[in-house]
């Protein structure tokens, strides 16, 4: 069995959360020095870039698990960003099953 998704690439999410923060602080430091309509403008445009976890489903996963003849079972997880590139890969394996002794 195998699957293959794409997801929320936490690392692009974070950077662009982080992004989007800062650039609302400087916005609020120059509250005073623009009319209240340009202020709402720029605002308003600021909010339209709001991150959001669904702009960001670039992580895409591959999943294998494979129960073999002998009793074994393999799960297999790998993942890569196709924006920056963060990646994950493990395996591990089990017995679920044992032949008589």
């Amino acid at each position: 069995m195998s699957a293959d998704a794409y997801r929320t690439c936490p690392q692009c999410f974070h950077l662009a959360e982080a992004a989007f923060v800062a650039e609302r602080r400087a916005l609020r430091a120059l509250f005073d020095t623009m009319t209240v309509e340009e202020y709402e403008r720029r605002y308003d445009a600021l909010r339209a870039r709001e991150p959001n976890p669904d702009r960001y489903l670039t992580f895409e996963e591959f999943i294998d698990i494979t129960l073999t003849t002998d009793g074994k079972i393999a799960i297999e997880y790998s993942g890569e960003c196709r924006t920056c590139s963060l990646s994950y890969s493990h395996t591990t394996t089990d017995t679920v099953w044992s032949p008589p002794a």
